[in-house]
């Protein structure tokens, strides 16, 4: 996906969305899929078993 992202024309997804993904990039700043990944199944595996909907942006 960053290298979809990078590529595509900054009119595409907004050029302040673009250029902060570029940034980000360069600055070796981006975390790998596998970080947040982690972290929602932690919540989906011990959420206690009470069935409550995630918020993802929470």
């Amino acid at each position: 996906m960053p290298a979809y992202i990078r590529a595509r024309d900054p009119a595409e997804i907004g050029e302040a969305p673009h250029e902060r993904f570029v940034r980000t990039h360069a600055e070796g700043r981006l975390i790998t899929p596998g970080q947040p990944a982690k972290v929602l199944l932690g919540h989906l595996a011990f959420d206690g078993g009470t069935a409550q909907i995630r918020d993802a942006a929470a």
